[in-house]
Formats: structure tokens, C-alpha cells, sequence
């Protein structure tokens, strides 16, 4: 009996929590002056909503260009909205060829963030502060090639990120595209990777990483180092 009241007890505050999440909302209309709770209400930056959400809150973006972005550990991140939908079952489906007919949403590749701790840039970048410590999705967006000269690297992911329906054409010889790293479960599924070469997935210090119907074109590999574990 105490079992069951247990197991009923912790059912009811993940049912709690998900009624108590927020939705914010990222258009090219928008403002970063408005509330972001609606599309009429929508923030402009993905990052001006990412830094009004908190753990467990989603961050829905319509069809559009926008820059890159720091992610938030349980903050979920999710692309390709007409702008009209209220839940995400309500997006249409996204595939390869719907995500490369520019009906998404984009992460403009001239817009770099710094680490000054490794001298790297990123277009979507995880500090070591928000590691995620559960599943947390980065799903839905277009990262295309880039006009800038600068080295860098795509996106950094730390904890159990899941990147999902992506398409990433960048074009720089040697680059990373994307970095799992410190000890997390990350899991890469339906991504396609289009470069010169150079590593599509870089693991290092102890990542697991699942990798599940994704695609590397044009010489893309894996690379691993400090005592990776590849599913």
C-alpha cells in the first residue's frame, strides 16, 4: 500500500509540473519587450525566451531566420511552427526534404558565441552551469552553410541533450560539427550532416551518445577521445 500511494504521489507531481510548464513563443514579428506567452504576445530572439524560461518550460519558433543561441538545462527548444499552433503535435511533420525546402526554422551561421575558456565559437553552445542533468530537446532547426571566415564549431552539447530533426550544411574543412561531451547520455537522432569532411559527432571525457537514423554525408566520421562510449 505504501508502495502504491508512493508511486501515485510521484505520478501526480509529474502531472503537476507538466500542467504548470510554460510555453514561449519566438517569431520574426515578435518583440523581446513582449510577454512571448502567444504567438501575438511572440519574443523575438530564441535566447530572450530561453532566458525567461525555467525548468521544464518549452520554447516553440516559428518558420524563420533567427541567431544562434546558450542552451538551458530542461529548457526544450523546438522549431518549424507555422506560428498558428498551440501544441506541438499540432507542427507538421518534420523530414529532410521539408527542413531543406526553407520551411523552418534557421540558425543564422553568421552569428558566433564565444568561449573564451577553449577559444572556440558556437552557433548553439551549452555552458558547463547547464549541463543537463534529464532529456532536454533541441529539435526542429536548420543550421546552413556559413559565409564566415572564423573557425568554429556548431553546437556543443553537455548531459542528456537530445538533437532531433536537424539539418546541418556547413562547409568548413576540419570543423566539429557537433561536440558531446562530460559524462552525459546525449542522443542525435534523425540529423543530417552535409560538410567537407572533419568530424560530424566529436566525443570526448566519457560521453555515451546514441545515434539513431541520422545521416553524414561528403566524409563525415566520428571522432572520440578520453575513454568514449559509442551506442
Amino acid at each position: 500500500m505504501k508502495k502504491l500511494l508512493g508511486f501515485l504521489t510521484f505520478a501526480l507531481i509529474i502531472v503537476f509540473n507538466n500542467i504548470n510548464a510554460t510555453t514561449y513563443y519566438v517569431s520574426n514579428f515578435g518583440n523581446n519587450n513582449n510577454d512571448g506567452l502567444s504567438w501575438a504576445t511572440a519574443r523575438r530572439t530564441i535566447q530572450s525566451a530561453i532566458d525567461s524560461a525555467q525548468r521544464g518550460d518549452s520554447v516553440f519558433v516559428a518558420i524563420g531566420i533567427y541567431s544562434g543561441f546558450t542552451l538551458k538545462n530542461q529548457v526544450h527548444i523546438y522549431g518549424g511552427f507555422e506560428g498558428t499552433e498551440s501544441y506541438l503535435f499540432q507542427r507538421q511533420q518534420l523530414t529532410y526534404g521539408y527542413l531543406q525546402n526553407g520551411l523552418a526554422s534557421v540558425v543564422n551561421t553568421n552569428f558566433q558565441i564565444y568561449e573564451s575558456m577553449n577559444y572556440r565559437y558556437y552557433r548553439i553552445y551549452c555552458s558547463s552551469n547547464e549541463e543537463a542533468t534529464s532529456k532536454t530537446m533541441i529539435d526542429g532547426f536548420v543550421i546552413p552553410q556559413s559565409t564566415s571566415n572564423i573557425p568554429y564549431y556548431t553546437i556543443l552539447l553537455r548531459g542528456q541533450y537530445v538533437l532531433s530533426n536537424c539539418s546541418i550544411s556547413e562547409r568548413t574543412p576540419n570543423a566539429y560539427y557537433v561536440i558531446c561531451s562530460y559524462s552525459g547520455n546525449s542522443k542525435i537522432q534523425n540529423v543530417k550532416i552535409d560538410g567537407y569532411g572533419g568530424c560530424a559527432l566529436f566525443l570526448q571525457n566519457f560521453t555515451s551518445v546514441y545515434v539513431d537514423n541520422c545521416i553524414f554525408e561528403n566524409g563525415m566520421n566520428v571522432a572520440s577521445i578520453t575513454g568514449t562510449n559509442n551506442n
